[in-house]
């Protein structure tokens, strides 16, 4: 997991209690408390 760099963090919708990674080519969501995936964006960094 690598953080979301800040330009392409301004374009995603604000998740109070949570943060966007990169994995491979997708982006995941996941709770800050806990690190469980609440979403995945598949293949959005192609």
């Amino acid at each position: 997991m690598r953080p979301v760099p800040p330009q392409l963090l301004r374009r995603l919708p604000p998740q109070p209690g949570y943060e966007w990674h990169i994995v491979g080519s997708d982006l995941v969501l996941t709770a800050i408390g806990t690190a469980i995936v609440a979403d995945i964006l598949i293949n959005v960094l192609q």
